[in-house]
């Protein structure tokens, strides 16, 4: 829940180094407050004066505060997650995570992440 917005976040300020309309796409940079931290530039023109308004702003300033409340929410769920007793009814086997090389193709090597939890 946290890395698909963020991926996001990242390709977009990846991809747009200047941005029209006074957002700062390096924000985006920053997980969970970054998308918050946007939204101030957001409709203010590019000549660098303090003329902002809100018109066709809108859409922007709601995109960026869902993608931080989506980030802050995966967040809470993987330390809530890591902070949970790993015992359960129905398994008393350990979680394990397994590394394993592979060919891929005819001619090349990986790796292959195996789970059993």
């Amino acid at each position: 829940m946290f890395a698909i917005p963020y991926t996001a976040g990242v390709g977009y300020a990846a991809f747009h180094s200047d941005e029209p309309r006074g957002m700062e796409p390096n924000l985006l940079y920053v997980p969970v407050l970054g998308p918050l931290l946007a939204i101030r530039g957001v409709g203010c023109d590019d000549t660098g004066t303090t003329n902002c308004s809100t018109s066709g702003a809108t859409g922007t300033w709601a995109v960026l505060a869902v993608d931080s409340v989506i980030q802050a929410t995966g967040v809470a769920l993987v330390l809530i997650d890591m902070t949970r007793s790993s015992k359960s009814a129905a398994r008393s086997t350990p979680n394990r995570v397994s590394l394993v090389p592979r060919t891929i193709g005819t001619n090349a090597w990986g790796v292959t992440v195996l789970g059993d939890f």
